[in-house]
């Protein structure tokens, strides 16, 4: 993602990355400062529920960031699910308003978590990637088949 030949280097002045990961909420804010230095506009969105949910566009969204920017793209998180909640600046988003506890349960780093041998367990092809590249690779070989497909973005 941050890396020169990560995705927010290739992205245009002006786009709009949604970032629909469960990422602690500092790692939310490097993300969309990292956004915000290249002109490129950041969506908060943590996800409730399961791909399977995400699928049937039955997954609620809780968004946070800029209001006219998430209105803009609020046609797009429709198509993603429902109910969509705006929560205000982006990190209402990502959970550290709430406090430390909240904050505590969103951190991936403890315990250490092996995501896609969790997926493959419970029968969700997935793979682990840590380039532009390898992502852009990744989501064809996703898009290629019905169903649920994840994909470890390494940052």
């Amino acid at each position: 993602m941050l890396a020169d030949s990560g995705l927010l280097a290739a992205m245009k002045p002006g786009a709009t990355y949604i970032d629909v990961s469960t990422i602690d909420p500092a790692t939310a804010r490097k993300l969309s400062n990292a956004a915000n230095v290249r002109g490129i506009h950041f969506l908060a969105c943590p996800l409730g529920k399961t791909p399977a949910h995400a699928e049937k566009a039955e997954e609620p969204i809780f968004a946070g960031g800029n209001k006219e920017i998430f209105e803009k793209n609020k046609p797009v998180l429709e198509i993603i699910g429902s109910p969509i909640y705006y929560l205000g600046k982006m990190e209402n988003g990502g959970g550290d308003e709430a406090g430390p506890k909240v904050a505590a349960m969103m951190r991936l780093d403890e315990p250490v978590l092996d995501w896609v041998s969790l997926a493959r367990g419970m029968g969700v092809p997935g793979t682990r990637v840590d380039s532009s590249e390898a992502f852009i690779a990744a989501l064809s070989r996703g898009i290629e088949k019905p169903g649920s497909f994840l994909i470890e973005a390494l940052i």
